[in-house]
């Protein structure tokens, strides 16, 4: 696949892999773990988990605080920004200058906002650099005024703050630093229509000339800087329909030359990667490729620091850190999904594997064994269990249950996956423990409390949660829907998949591995029918899966079908419905 929600081997240098990162927290002395030194190694980078209980510290990803001291004497030359939130989350690395004597950082200030700090080293410590943010939050605001007037609204159109963000990339060199400034707010349009998004974002360079004279030169207009590690593409920008009704999507007719119109299903991702006039052209995880209004669009801000897994699962329609999350519990349906990958490549084949492999830390032999005999032997491949699994044990809480009942269908306001970071919920009921939610997660909000929502997952977790960092969305009601809430799969997004040709054999392998009966039922045999009219779905379900599996998928096929339906069916496919041998080799896949 060639789509720029994919794969960037070739560019990606720092990642963070999503089971391993918790271990640098584990590290028997983090406060004293010096780390990104200054290009002369004079400085370096130390954090802090002061503030934390002990017994919370090994669980904790990011630390309380950062500060930079001087290496040989210890001593701390710049404290943590106060303006940060705690515990501190760093949109990017900490960046040095070339000659040691500037520092940029990039981090979280609240729900909605970031910003990139610079200093200066001045003889004794690390002085801050004061840059001129209104002048580029000029350039915002006629860009937004301009998109106002596009909508036919006037300039006092009130607005919704849906993120801003100020973000350094790189020194240019010892006194420039190139930054990238974005604002996101939403209007009213109609009451009729989803709220739409004026979303400006600017690339520009601040020069230092001394640290009470700043200028900014070089401001560009750019669509989205999605990159990973220390390289920025600043060619697209991931992004999802305004819309986020469950079923809901939007037909894109405005296709190039020699394609077909294709859907864009609501919370599906896809890529920005042009401007014509008022649509942004846009591309999908199956290289489909068309012109939709942006006013139907939702740009994510830009995504700088994370792993090749956080796009590249999310194209398929799975969000990977929320699949993981509920296999770790030992729910056989995620377990299920999550044995079904395996078509990854590069860091995020690493990561997968990793992951896999330690699943078995988390549940039993006889759940990992149960969850494989959905595959023949030759494709199970083997997992190792440990004796001290930390196996949930006890009834599993019927999560669409609690989410009928709840108040209300909730998020958090930052959508991005952010590899194994999540947001750690600390503030839980006596006799729980604190647990993580992460970037596209759904959780039921069941009650407040000090101003905090009482929100339970779907592990049946339970916890307090700040309301300025949740956002509320429509609930999922059928059972294909649910998916989302229930193990991070977007159900729609993968049926699309298996329509499709270009995509990966990770979607038809997920779509067999899925158990959707009841209200879903009847929509579900319809698509897997349509996905098993290709030679090679037939031939992956006969290869890939056991005996026991392919009897599974002929009772979802007869799902609501009238008998002469189901007669067809079996005549239609013989080898799935009678045949008990496997065919020599998977049909080729056409280029």
């Amino acid at each position: 696949m060639n789509s720029r929600l994919q794969f960037h081997n070739s560019q990606i240098l720092f990642v963070f892999t999503v089971c391993a990162v918790a271990a640098l927290a584990n590290a028997a002395d983090p406060d004293d773990q010096i780390y990104e030194k200054s290009p002369d190694e004079r400085f370096g980078f130390r954090d802090s988990f002061a503030g934390a209980a002990k017994t919370e510290q090994s669980e904790m990803s990011d630390p309380m605080a950062i500060e930079v001291v001087e290496i040989s004497s210890k001593r701390v030359v710049l404290p943590s920004p106060k303006e940060a939130l705690t515990p501190i989350h760093l949109r990017r690395e900490p960046y040095w200058s070339n000659d040691s004597k500037h520092i940029a950082l990039s981090f979280q200030t609240g729900p909605r906002t970031w910003t990139a700090m610079l200093y200066e080293w001045d003889g004794k410590e690390f002085a801050e650099v004061s840059w001129p943010r209104d002048a580029i939050r000029k350039r915002i605001e006629e860009e937004q005024a301009a998109q106002l007037k596009a909508l036919g609204l006037p300039e006092s159109t009130p607005r919704k703050l849906v993120y801003e963000g100020f973000t350094a990339l790189e020194w240019v060199n010892a006194t420039a630093v190139k930054m990238i400034a974005e604002r996101i707010d939403s209007v009213v349009v109609s009451k009729d229509l989803p709220p739409a998004e004026l979303d400006a974002r600017f690339s520009f360079v601040i020069k230092i000339r001394d640290p009470q004279k700043m200028e900014i030169a070089d401001a560009t207009k750019i669509i989205g800087a999605s990159g990973y590690g220390y390289v920025i593409d600043k060619g697209w920008a991931e992004a999802r329909l305004a819309d986020e009704q469950p079923e809901s999507f939007y037909l894109v007719k405005d296709v190039e030359e020699g394609q077909q119109p294709f859907r864009l299903y609501a919370l599906e991702r896809f890529a920005v990667v042009g401007e014509k006039g008022d649509d942004y052209v846009v591309e999908d995880g199956c290289e489909h490729k068309g012109r939709i209004p942006r006013r139907f669009v939702h740009k994510f801000p830009s995504k700088f620091l994370g792993n090749e897994m956080d796009s590249c699962a999310l194209s398929r329609g799975v969000y990977y850190e929320v699949l993981l999350k509920v296999a770790q519990s030992g729910y056989l349906p995620a377990l299920r999904a999550l044995f079904a990958l395996g078509d990854f490549d590069g860091a995020a084949a690493d990561i997968h594997s990793y992951c896999v492999d330690e699943i078995g830390k988390f549940v039993s032999a006889r759940q990992i064994s149960e969850a494989q005999g959905s595959f023949s032997a030759a494709y199970r491949g083997s997992v190792k269990t440990s004796k001290t699994s930390a196996i949930r044990r006890g009834k599993r809480t019927d999560f669409s249950q609690v989410l009928a009942k709840a108040d209300a269908c909730a998020r958090l306001v930052d959508e991005n996956s952010g590899g194994a970071m999540g947001r750690r919920v600390a503030r839980v009921p006596t006799g729980q423990k604190p647990f993580k939610l992460y970037g596209g997660e759904y959780f039921a909000i069941t009650g407040e409390k000090d101003g905090d929502y009482l929100i339970e997952d779907a592990e049946g977790n339970q916890g307090y949660v700040a309301k300025d960092f949740v956002e509320t969305v429509p609930k999922p009601t059928t059972e294909s829907a649910m998916l989302l809430p229930l193990m991070g799969l977007h159900y729609l997004r993968v049926v699309k998949g298996t329509q499709s040709e270009r995509d990966s054999p990770d979607t038809r392998r997920l779509m067999l591995s899925l158990d959707l009966t009841g209200q879903s039922g009847a929509e579900h045999a319809r698509n897997l029918e349509r996905m098993l009219d290709h030679d090679d779905a037939r031939s992956l379900l006969l290869k890939e899966f056991s005996p026991g599996r392919v009897k599974a998928i002929r009772a979802m096929l007869l799902q609501g079908r009238a008998e002469n339906d189901k007669a067809e069916l079996i005549r239609k496919y013989p080898l799935i419905f009678h045949g008990d041998a496997p065919p020599k080799s998977p049909a080729k896949k056409k280029s």
